[in-house]
């Protein structure tokens, strides 16, 4: 919202400057010139207070480890085919197509698997060994994945989650699997914890339970065991074992 008001600001002056060009004095210009740089040092504070530099957008994260399929990727604002070996750069949204399964590993070798159908955006990721610091931030936009963490979850005060229309998941020491599943959205625990935060509610699930959800803005339903068919189907369903 503070960004967009900033370009709102700067766009309603060169309109006016045009309008009134022969009505404007020295004075004025000054005027025009002190407007413009403040509007720049503005967008400048939001984008350090946000990180949203245009180096961090260009920060490689990682790279697709495997393909199967069709695959693409928004970064940088066009769209590029992926194959094995490409890039994936922080700010950048990967895209399966319907019958493709893709795997991602990231510089800490946290591990992603997203099945077909599926929209990843990589919002933020720091790993710094030597300041002991991590942080990763995902949003899980459409389809099934399978995420194994790695070294940045060890990190003391590690913030890794990703967020779904279903829900935020709160990741720690972790492999779980979220996405459809018969029916509804399902979230199931293979190693470590994952909070599920979910209309209201935020329900913790340990090693071997699952959880589901039945519409965006549903709590989720009580914890469980679930089944071997059950765990089988869901990570196949996203290239996982």
């Amino acid at each position: 919202m503070i960004i967009r008001a900033i370009l709102w600001s700067r766009s309603a002056h060169k309109s006016t400057k045009r309008g009134e060009r022969l009505l404007i004095s020295d004075k004025g210009e000054s005027m025009a010139r002190w407007i413009n740089m403040a509007a720049a040092a503005g967008i400048a504070a939001f984008l350090a207070l946000t990180g949203l530099s245009a180096a961090a957008q260009q920060q490689i994260v990682g790279t697709v480890e495997a393909l199967a399929g069709k695959a693409t990727v928004e970064s940088g604002g066009a769209r590029l085919a992926l194959g094995t070996g490409a890039v994936i750069r922080m700010g950048d949204v990967i895209e399966t197509a319907g019958d493709a399964k893709l795997a991602v590993r990231l510089n800490d070798g946290t591990a992603l698997n997203l099945g077909p159908g599926a929209r990843f955006a990589v919002d933020q990721f720091a790993f710094d060994p030597a300041a002991r610091k991590g942080e990763f931030v995902g949003r899980a936009l459409q389809g099934g994945f399978f995420f194994v963490g790695g070294r940045t979850e060890s990190m003391p005060g590690a913030k890794v989650e990703i967020r779904s229309p279903h829900a935020l998941l709160g990741v720690r020491g972790t492999a779980f699997f979220a996405g459809p599943i018969d029916g509804e959205y399902g979230v199931f625990v293979r190693e470590g914890r994952v909070a599920v935060t979910a209309g209201g509610e935020t329900l913790p699930l340990s090693a071997t339970e699952g959880t589901t959800i039945k519409a965006p803005g549903d709590k989720p339903q009580p914890k469980r065991a679930w089944g071997r068919e059950k765990i089988d189907r869901a990570l196949a369903s996203v290239g996982a074992r």
